[in-house]
């Protein structure tokens, strides 16, 4: 027992360390390719030398690391539970801050680990397994219950994709790794299965979109597998892939995309109206929120610039056409005193060729409810 608790202890170690380089590596591959706001603003104000303001990026990350890392040293203490199984529950409630996801693995993972050391409790790898599971299924069902209106806003710019949302499964990899490193046997190395098959059974889509039913089949397999082998906690995890990719099967991934160059763009047409000033020309006329402003006195406009060189010459009749939903509206306003300097809106470029808006919720159980939907229309419409 005493060479088994030795070698648990060695392999709880060297997991530690290994996740703790991957996760260091990850965090300056990131913030170098500038996709993470966090450690991007570290790392640049450490390359000026400016150390007392980098340090104060990480912080917030520190600061959510120790939190956690503290309240879960003190139920370690009050309520005695495995040392290791509060150091997974702490990772996971990490994973949770996805702005200081990095920082608050590489931290407050350290500080956990430090905190684990000092107490006397027992190493229960098991129930480690368990409660990661358990925690695991817990957020996959939420995802269920939650995911079903989110929309996903994804970025075409320099050659690249990158998503602005990602997957949940996506940010709790290192955990099920550090406990098949530290526990060993069937279980964890099934969780380690489940943590990195999406990569091997996820081909990239042309816009970086993975179908739902090859990864929802996919945490199917992995669950069946698990049963089959009575490997009760990799099951349960199983369950929480083949239930989050049943939600999230439209996933984005960051991803070389084919270069795009404004001739493959189609052109920018028009304003999107933010915000209308209460007595700007441009309420008077009709504009609301929401609206596409498409043309200034029988000119387009495509940009603010545009806007300010049409307004320039501080215009005394103002003629706009606008588009609202599908219908295209026109609108004039007259002032009979000082001329208008300002049309009154808050508006934004319309980038038809660089944003696109994907439902999230792309896996087989919207496809299913897509079905339904589509039988009753088809049945309303042979009643009429």
């Amino acid at each position: 027992m005493d060479n088994l608790a030795a070698l648990q202890r060695q392999g709880m170690i060297g997991g530690m360390a290994l996740w703790m380089a991957l996760i260091g590596w990850i965090v300056i591959r990131n913030a170098w390719r500038r996709q993470t706001s966090l450690e991007r603003a570290f790392l640049e104000e450490a390359r000026m030398g400016n150390w007392r303001r980098a340090l104060y990026q990480l912080l917030p990350g520190l600061g959510a690391g120790a939190l956690a890392s503290l309240l879960m040293g003190w139920l370690e203490i009050e309520l005695d539970i495995s040392q290791a199984m509060f150091f997974s529950a702490a990772a996971i409630i990490l994973s949770l801050f996805r702005a200081f996801r990095y920082c608050g693995y590489l931290y407050g993972g350290a500080l956990v680990h430090a905190m684990s050391y000092s107490g006397a409790t027992a190493y229960q790898p098991d129930a480690v397994v368990l409660v990661c599971a358990v925690l695991c299924f817990c957020e996959g069902a939420l995802c269920l219950a939650t995911a079903q209106f989110n929309r996903i806003p994804v970025l075409h710019d320099a050659g690249h994709s990158r998503a602005g949302a990602g997957c949940v499964a996506d940010i709790n990899w290192p955990v099920p790794c550090l406990i098949g490193l530290a526990g060993g046997g069937l279980g964890p190395m099934l969780f380690i299965t489940g943590s990195f098959y999406q990569g091997a059974l996820t081909p990239y889509r042309e816009r970086m979109q993975v179908r739902g039913a090859v990864q929802a089949v996919g945490g199917l397999v992995l669950l069946l597998l698990a049963l089959w082998l009575r490997a009760q906690p990799a099951a349960l995890y199983g369950l929480h892939v083949a239930l989050l990719l049943l939600v999230e099967g439209a996933q984005y991934y960051t991803a070389h995309a084919p270069v795009l160059t404004e001739a493959d763009l189609p052109p920018r047409r028009g304003l999107q109206i933010l915000h209308t000033l209460e007595k700007g020309p441009a309420r008077r006329m009709g504009l609301k929120t929401g609206d596409i402003l498409l043309e200034l006195n029988g000119r387009a406009v495509n940009s603010e610039r545009m806007l300010e060189e049409i307004m320039a010459p501080a215009l005394p009749v103002v003629w706009a056409k606008w588009r609202r939903g599908e219908r295209e509206m026109e609108g004039e306003q007259r002032s009979y005193k000082d001329p208008y300097e300002d049309l009154g809106i808050i508006a934004l470029p319309v980038q038809t060729g660089h944003f696109y808006r994907q439902e999230a919720g792309g896996g087989l159980l919207n496809a299913f409810f897509a079905w339904l939907n589509q039988r009753r229309s088809v049945k309303n419409r042979s009643k009429e």
